[in-house]
């Protein structure tokens, strides 16, 4: 993410026609050229990738690059290509600043939804960080466009068919799994309360 260019990205048309898409290559050196270890901001595979236009992406993108021409404005930006710049030091985020921010931005949430308990003790009880984002979209694809596993691989960029199909099928299981219990926790009620009504004829 912190390794694209302002001209990585393809945008839709205004009338939100044509393509919203990114090109993911390695720019590190354009980006990062004095940083020596680049580990948090590699590549896995370079590709093109399909951007979903809703409206609340299109906001964001449209905030994101008037507040880069504000830096622009202010003299304060230190890299003209990344499209991800520091708004306190105009410098480009690197992957380290990208997980830090993320991470004040999850333990705000979880400090919102604290209440809900049921919500919270999920969310805590698992460890997880910026990679969620490549779960949910996952998740989204399959389970509500009803993608094939070949194409979840051509969406998140999988070298082959074996990492979606994997993930799919761990998904579907505990989908499965959940439903089990509940039908089982259903029937269990019901058994109970027939029970309950066949003791109480039993008593007359």
């Amino acid at each position: 993410m912190v390794n694209l260019l302002r001209s990585s990205v393809k945008e839709p048309n205004k009338n939100g026609s044509g393509e919203f898409t990114l090109n993911i290559q390695d720019n590190w050196k354009k980006i990062f050229p004095d940083k020596e270890l680049t580990v948090s901001e590699q590549v896995k595979k370079e590709r093109i990738q399909a951007i979903f236009k809703v409206p609340i992406v299109l906001e964001l993108y449209k905030k994101h690059k008037e507040n880069l021409m504000r830096l622009e404005r202010r003299g304060k930006i230190k890299n003209k290509h990344a499209l991800f710049s520091s708004m306190h030091t105009g410098k480009p985020i690197t992957g380290m600043a990208y997980w830090e921010r993320f991470t004040k931005v999850k333990d705000k949430f979880l400090e919102i939804l604290e209440p809900n308990e049921k919500d919270y003790q999920f969310l805590t009880s698992k460890s997880w960080s910026t990679h969620i984002g490549r779960g949910i979209y996952t998740n989204m694809l399959v389970f509500l466009l009803g993608w094939s596993a070949s194409q979840v691989t051509v969406a998140r960029g999988d070298s082959d068919i074996q990492s979606a199909q994997s993930y799919i099928e761990e998904q579907n299981v505990k989908k499965q799994t959940e439903e089990a219990v509940e039908i089982i926790a259903r029937a269990t009620i019901q058994a109970n309360r027939q029970y309950t009504s066949i003791e109480s004829l039993r008593s007359l």
